[in-house]
């Protein structure tokens, strides 16, 4: 499964423009892996896939932080989760701000084993 995410941050705070393709993603015990990553037409420069908190479940038997390119990510392990549980998690994309700093954008999708 593959998951596009665009994010397009302005330089100052006021706008922040988030596609999540697609935005639940349906996993299958038989295609047991998830690639995220950032649309060419991004302009943030890194994301990181964490869940929700350090307690919340997860279907892979390899919890995140997840290795790989600053704009592509790809889940590790077996799905171990239970079908038909949502799973939620966080995209962390890291923008440009104004003065050559950066930022943080947090983006809330989630998971879903169905079959």
């Amino acid at each position: 499964k593959k998951v596009d995410i665009e994010v397009m941050c302005s330089l100052t705070p006021d706008s922040i423009f988030v596609k999540v393709d697609p935005w639940t993603v349906q996993l299958s015990r038989n295609t047991p892996k998830v690639i995220w990553k950032l649309t060419n037409s991004s302009n943030a420069t890194d994301i990181d896939i964490k869940a929700k908190t350090d307690t919340s479940p997860w279907p892979f038997a390899d919890r995140p932080p997840y290795s790989g390119q600053p704009k592509e990510k790809e889940s590790k392990g077996a799905i171990v989760g239970t079908k038909d549980q949502l799973y939620a998690y966080t995209i962390v994309a890291t923008c440009p701000a104004g003065g050559g700093g950066t930022r943080k954008v947090v983006i809330d999708p989630d998971m879903i084993i169905i079959d």
